[in-house]
């Protein structure tokens, strides 16, 4: 159905029909008990490869190191920075844990508003043996 603006009539109509479906949609939002993690925002950040660590650094600006949570759950790595009492500002980024690191050894620090996130790698496991054939 086609709304036109042609007279008065028509412009209440579209209206009235604008406001019902922006009021419907907010409504069904209830924005102000909710806090949001705007992870649709782009995190600048940094992954250097080193033969035996990675580095990651996240830029975490405003936030001190009691501020920021790295974690490791199911070989994600995923680092928050947020502060106790502001939900709205949240810097949050995800990770993936690459192949022979060692989750167990990992460090964190955040210095001049960067999250640097140490990750070492584990050596390779070269040992050869043969397998009887039976």
């Amino acid at each position: 159905m086609w709304l036109t603006y042609g007279n008065s009539r028509n412009r209440n109509n579209v209206d009235r029909f604008l406001n019902s479906f922006w009021d419907d949609l907010y409504s069904s939002l209830d924005l102000r008990s909710q806090s949001y993690t705007y992870d649709f925002l782009p995190t600048k950040s940094m992954v250097l490869t080193y033969d035996d660590r990675f580095v990651i650094t996240v830029n975490v600006p405003g936030f001190t190191a009691n501020d920021v949570r790295v974690t490791v759950d199911n070989n994600m790595l995923s680092v928050v920075a947020k502060k106790e009492d502001d939900s709205l500002n949240v810097i949050s980024t995800k990770y993936a844990m690459a192949a022979g690191t060692d989750p167990d050894s990992i460090s964190a620090s955040v210095a001049n508003g960067q999250a640097v996130i140490t990750i070492p790698r584990t050596p390779a496991k070269t040992s050869r043996r043969e397998i009887p054939v039976t």
